[in-house]
């Protein structure tokens, strides 16, 4: 992939003006709006919006910054769950992630370094492995403090956590999942569990995790990460329009219904493997990746909606990833065409900031009108700050999505 370079603003002229009107439109709106204090949901999600804008230039955004996080903090206490998405730990990833800008007390991060260890530091591992309500989720957190020996320990223990519950074949490593918020039918006709070979609740955020954890040096899962990598590639179907299955179940037929965005599909897994060839340094893993990733790129689907999880901003940010990851002049124009496709749906007045119907469908967990970072309008905002501004937008280390941009 050649040396590691500069994040690059992709949209530039009428483009770019749109999409900053829009992003001031979604801030405004966003202000009136009650949140709950989760990252990818509420107020953890609106700091680090309001902190790329600061860090994009726009100072006054530092102080709704503090404030969003300030918020999330005060509800904090009243968060049991300790898990990334909707837990106590997406929060803390937040104050971590923005420590550079926002002061917090001397303590707080090492308070939340241990609340994180202690959910970590069981033997077995009983609860679910996955990232938005798991264990990966924890250890996302953990390589945001990567510096910090406690966040070491906690990237370490994830690590060995995901190679004591991997299922081993000849194929290689991988992860089964045994329940969660799926069809009754699908779980019913699965009763060992299944794979899936999606990133918020599949092996790729497995992989990504390992892979993440390989590019800073630290957990120690190279066999690991080599053995799920080629368990991965074995699935590919090159010449059916998805390459890639969904999920390997009993009574699945949702073929049609598959993803092409952040979450789950062609898109996700060629950015998984090319992730995990620039950590391990395997060039054949990052050449399949890019393939993989064209292919799904050319085959002119367009998402159903507009969220960051699997919408037409979420697309465009992903490919957006991938052609400064690449160099691909065709991914960044697929990308640019995608982000045009979300703004021409902005209808200035409604919704917020102008969005109406950002995330649908019956896995969708916010309403029509939704704010969130992961399904609404934090999740557009900050992908068009993204798309506008030479900051690298490393938020996206929360889903797994950051990719280093190629010189």
């Amino acid at each position: 992939m050649g040396d590691r370079g500069s994040w690059l603003a992709l949209l530039e002229g009428a483009d770019a003006e749109r999409a900053r009107e829009a992003v001031e439109a979604i801030t405004t709106d966003l202000a009136a709006i009650e949140l709950d204090p989760s990252l990818y949901y509420g107020h953890a999600g609106l700091a680090l919006l309001h902190g790329y804008r600061a860090r994009s230039g726009h100072a006054e955004a530092l102080d709704a910054a503090a404030d969003a996080l300030s918020a999330a903090a005060e509800m904090f206490a009243e968060e049991r769950a300790p898990w990334l998405a909707r837990g106590f730990t997406g929060v803390a990833f937040a104050i971590a992630h923005l420590a550079d800008l926002v002061e917090t007390e001397p303590d707080t991060l090492s308070d939340l370094d241990g609340a994180i260890s202690n959910v970590v530091d069981r033997d077995p591992w009983p609860f679910a492995w996955e990232l938005m309500v798991g264990l990966i989720g924890l250890g996302v957190y953990g390589l945001e403090r990567a510096a910090a020996p406690a966040g070491r320990a906690i990237v370490e223990r994830t690590a060995a956590h995901l190679a004591a519950i991997a299922e081993r074949s000849a194929a290689g490593s991988s992860w089964r999942v045994r329940g969660g918020d799926y069809d009754a039918e699908l779980l019913a006709a699965n009763p060992d569990g299944f794979h899936c070979l999606g990133l918020p609740y599949g092996v790729l955020g497995a992989i990504g995790f390992l892979s993440a954890a390989r590019a800073l040096g630290v957990g120690g899962g190279s066999a690991l990460l080599a053995d799920s990598v080629a368990w991965l590639r074995a699935l590919d179907r090159p010449g059916q329009p998805h390459r890639f299955p969904a999920y390997l179940a009993a009574g699945w037929d949702g073929e049609e219904r598959m993803s092409r965005g952040w979450c789950a599909g062609d898109l996700a897994i060629g950015s998984t493997l090319i992730a995990a060839g620039i950590a391990a340094d395997q060039g054949d893993w990052i050449a399949h990746g890019v393939e993989v990733a064209i292919q799904g790129a050319r085959s002119g689907e367009t998402p159903g909606d507009l969220s960051l999880c699997h919408g037409a901003f979420g697309h465009g940010h992903l490919l957006n990833r991938l052609a400064q990851a690449s160099g691909s002049s065709e991914l960044a124009e697929l990308a640019r065409i995608a982000y045009r496709r979300g703004l021409a749906a902005r209808l200035p007045g409604s919704g917020i900031g102008g969005f109406t119907h950002i995330a649908r469908g019956p896995k969708s967990s916010d309403p029509q009108f939704a704010p969130s970072l992961q399904l609404g309008a934090i999740g557009v905002a900050i992908a068009l700050v993204a798309a506008t501004s030479p900051v690298p937008p490393d938020w996206d280390r929360a889903f797994l999505m950051a990719l280093p941009p190629r010189a």
